[in-house]
């Protein structure tokens, strides 16, 4: 399932220019905005429909230039303006295919229009012409203990190669994780992927979008991949959007990016997770023990990935960790003062009927 894609398609100088005019004119003629930042012309022409427009123009020093028009879009809202909400599915392909087309007629138009572009072929209405740069694959789950849920992933794990997002808290003067999510971003600069678990509703209740009430409820997990995380994938699949859709790619990558930061096991209270470790037959007593102190770590230190900085050996934490969830128990417990004993693991409840 699909929440935003990030479109590109490279274009020469001759159809930078004209593009550019044929934005500028229509933002200026639509009142909408149409500015220059970096290297790159952004038109807000399509906003409503949930299209950003941007074009980009690089000038190398040896003579050589890169020339492109992007597009990044929320499929659903660009068959419903006012849906923050939900995701595109493999359902919504031709209809989605069918409507960029239809919202690039008028643009289309006026391109044609011009006498400067009579030689220029104007092909950007078809979204099949594009290549993939950016996709983000994400699931909603609904769940009445979002709060309790959220608390408990904020302690989940942290892969190697990832940090989380935090921002400066002028007050503290300190960087704190942001709120209602767990947010993790890959460390290197050209990081291929972006995990984040967050309150949908309190998201869009916080930029004051449509949908807040109707997604009071939902935890969306999201893994955004971006050009160097596609390109294995679509090398022999092609740059067609129904892959994209495909629920066979989105069980597979936020299956295994939920499992290295979220885990697969159920939530239960210490006491219940000791007891269950304990009772396991086909474990011998220095593994339960090792089992048990991983789980009292963690309590202790209140986080997979705070516990982890905390131990020298990190290939056998880790090993403890996985072999936890295994046993359907999440090394992360709830708190005593909940008074709640389980919930199960989020993604179960999101593969519910």
């Amino acid at each position: 399932m699909l929440h935003t894609i990030h479109l590109f398609k490279k274009i020469n100088t001759s159809m930078y220019y004209a593009l550019h005019r044929t934005f500028l004119k229509m933002a200026k003629a639509n009142k909408v905005r149409f500015y220059e930042k970096h290297r790159q012309a952004y038109c807000e022409l399509l906003k409503d429909r949930g299209i950003n427009l941007i074009l980009t123009r690089v000038e190398f020093e040896d003579g050589l230039s890169y020339s492109a028009i992007e597009i990044i879009m929320n499929p659903m809202r660009l068959l419903n303006h006012d849906d923050f909400v939900n995701l595109a599915e493999l359902q919504h392909s031709s209809e989605i295919k069918k409507e960029f087309t239809k919202v690039f007629e008028p643009i289309k138009k006026i391109f044609h229009q011009d006498r400067k572009n009579k030689d220029l072929k104007f092909i950007f209405h078809k979204l099949d012409s594009y290549k993939f740069k950016r996709v983000d694959l994400a699931i909603n789950i609904e769940t009445e203990h979002i709060e309790y849920y959220m608390k408990l992933i904020r302690r989940g794990n942290i892969p190697d190669g990832f940090i989380q997002a935090s921002n400066y808290n002028k007050t503290s003067k300190r960087t704190k994780p942001l709120e209602d999510s767990f947010y993790l971003k890959g460390i290197k600069k050209n990081a291929s992927v972006t995990i984040n678990c967050y309150n949908k509703g309190k998201q869009l209740k916080n930029k004051k979008l449509p949908g807040a009430k109707d997604a009071k409820w939902t935890i969306r997990f999201e893994v955004q991949c971006e050009y160097n995380k596609l390109y294995p994938l679509t090398r022999n699949e092609g740059n067609n959007l129904s892959f994209f859709l495909s629920d066979e790619l989105s069980e597979d990558i936020l299956g295994f990016y939920f499992k290295k930061t979220v885990g697969f096991g159920d939530y239960y209270t210490l006491s219940n997770a000791r007891n269950i470790i304990q009772s396991q037959e086909g474990l011998g007593q220095k593994k339960k023990d090792a089992l048990l102190d991983t789980l009292d770590m963690v309590n202790q230190k209140r986080g997979i990935w705070k516990a982890r900085k905390h131990v020298d050996d990190k290939k056998s934490f880790d090993t403890r960790i996985k072999a936890l969830h295994e046993l359907n128990v999440n090394p992360v417990t709830i708190p005593a003062n909940w008074k709640i004993d389980h919930l199960p693991c989020l993604l179960k409840l999101g593969h519910e009927e």
